[in-house]
């Protein structure tokens, strides 16, 4: 072969090992990018052979179905189930103090929705649709966990104190903006000697709904209720709505200040058509609170609509 053939056959080789390589490292970089959007990590379960109770949450003695006993953290859960999977499955959530709150139904296809208010932690079980004999051996057990998989935020765990609080023994959810905040009926906050605690001697007359939920903000807003959309209860005198304010977290802080927004109804309408309060400049969580004076309840209709009538801006 001629010199010069042998010099350009050895430059096209050398050019097909450049395209090569640099092929690989876009796969590569493909993958890393893949990797880098992918926010969520499998979950390792450890199954037993027993269920789960859909009414308590709790153990229940049986073969026929396998569970998870340990909880694990639940935020941005995912479970999707093999294609020739011979299974249905149940998800039961529960909070930070691991008290049981709800269950989906039983799901025969992939999953993905938020968890219920204050829905920190779940649990699993499987029924198998298509056993023998109708009761799970060990090998039967590791086989039909290994047709489910679930994946969960990779910082589902770690924000687990970000995302949720005890305060007074009660769990409340971080929340971001006021139309996420849940309120419930027949409880309220009592002060004894500027310590407060949860009052539910409210709770016959449903005349008081506080937040289920904590609001963070920033310090130095505004938050404004406009009365003017709210359509009032037969009966009511006075609408109260107390904003008590937290430097951090209710679990390591005490209320710093509690703002009393008052308002008074005359000829059936609001006598003042607003109401403000600017937070503290150290205030980062604030929880609300309602009182109606005068009404036999606070209906939920009358709740959302003054839950929607507050805004918290600059």
């Amino acid at each position: 072969m001629k010199l010069k053939s042998k010099f350009v056959l050895k430059k096209l080789g050398l050019a097909v090992v450049v395209l090569g390589l640099a092929a690989g490292a876009g796969v590569g970089i493909s993958n890393l990018i893949q990797n880098l959007k992918d926010d969520t990590q499998k979950v390792a379960l450890n199954y037993e052979i027993g269920g789960l109770n859909e009414a308590t949450g709790k153990f229940e003695k049986t073969e026929e179905t396998i569970y998870t006993k340990d909880k694990f953290a639940c935020y941005g859960l995912k479970a999707t189930l093999d294609f020739d999977a011979e299974i249905t499955y149940q998800i039961f959530y529960y909070d930070v103090l691991d008290n049981y709150l709800s269950s989906t139904k039983v799901l025969t296809g992939g999953f993905s929705d938020d968890a219920p208010l204050n829905g920190a932690y779940a649990r699993i079980e499987i029924t198998p649709t298509n056993d023998e004999d109708g009761k799970v051996s060990f090998t039967e057990k590791i086989k039909y966990a290994n047709m489910l998989t679930v994946k969960v935020n990779k910082d589902a765990e770690k924000n687990l104190n970000s995302r949720y609080t005890l305060f007074k023994g009660r769990t409340l959810q971080v929340v971001q903006n006021v139309g996420e905040t849940v309120f419930v009926k027949g409880i309220t906050l009592k002060s004894d000697n500027g310590v407060y605690n949860w009052d539910t001697s409210v709770s016959e007359n449903n005349s008081a709904a506080t937040a289920s939920t904590i609001l963070q903000v920033k310090g130095g807003e505004k938050l404004t209720i406009n009365y003017s959309s709210i359509t009032i209860p037969a009966g009511l005198a006075e609408l109260q709505l107390k904003v008590y304010e937290f430097d951090k977290l209710p679990s390591g802080a005490e209320v710093k200040q509690v703002d009393p927004l008052y308002n008074v109804v005359s000829n059936n309408a609001f006598t003042a058509a607003t109401k403000e309060v600017t937070f503290k400049n150290s205030t980062s969580y604030v929880l609300l609170s309602f009182y109606g004076s005068g009404l036999t309840s606070l209906t939920d209709t009358f709740i959302s609509q003054v839950q929607g009538s507050i805004t918290i801006a600059k």
